[in-house]
C-alpha cells in the first residue's frame, strides 16, 4: 500500500470547501483525501476553532469517512514550540492559535502543512518559512472579502 501523506490542516482548510476563493482547491484536496491519498492531521486548537465555525464546516468534518483524519492533542512540546515561535517574533502574540498550529504540524511531523493567516501583513502577501523540517506555505488572505473574520 503506498504511504498516504500526513497534512496537517488548520480551521479554515475546512472552511475553504465553502469559501468562494478557496473552495475550487479545497474540493480537490479532499477528494484526495477521501481517495485515500492523504491523512488530515486535526490538532485540538482546530477542533475549539471549528466549534465556533459555521455549520457546514462542521458537518463536513463530520461527515469525512473513518481512518482519513488522525487527531492530534496539544503537547507540552507543541505548547514550547509555540511559545519559541512567538519568543523569536516569527508570528506576532495576536497569533499564538497560528503560532500553535504551525507548532502541532512540525511535532506531528507532517509532510504538509496548509495554513491560512489572515492578512495583517506579518509576512507579507505570500511566504514560506521553515519549521525545524517542515516547510510551511502561507497564504495571506484579504479578510475584507470574507464573512465572519478569521473563522471561516
Amino acid at each position: 500500500m503506498k504511504k498516504r501523506n500526513r497534512v496537517y490542516a488548520d480551521t479554515s482548510v475546512f472552511g475553504g470547501v465553502y469559501d468562494e476563493g478557496f473552495s475550487e482547491a479545497s474540493g480537490r484536496f479532499f477528494d484526495e483525501v477521501v481517495e485515500g491519498k492523504h491523512v488530515v492531521l486535526v490538532s485540538d486548537i482546530t477542533a475549539r476553532e471549528l466549534q465556533g465555525a459555521p455549520l457546514s464546516a462542521r458537518q463536513f468534518v463530520a461527515d469525512l469517512p473513518d481512518g482519513v483524519v488522525e487527531r492530534l492533542s496539544f503537547s507540552g512540546e507543541m505548547a514550547d514550540l509555540r511559545d519559541a515561535y512567538l519568543s523569536a517574533g516569527v508570528l506576532g502574540p495576536a497569533s499564538s492559535d497560528d503560532a500553535a498550529h504551525v507548532a502541532c504540524a512540525t511535532v506531528a511531523r507532517a509532510d504538509y502543512h496548509f495554513l491560512e493567516f489572515s492578512s495583517s501583513g506579518k509576512l507579507g502577501k505570500d511566504a514560506s518559512f521553515q519549521c525545524g523540517e517542515l516547510v510551511a506555505w502561507v497564504s495571506a488572505r484579504d479578510d475584507s472579502h470574507s464573512k465572519g473574520g478569521d473563522n471561516p
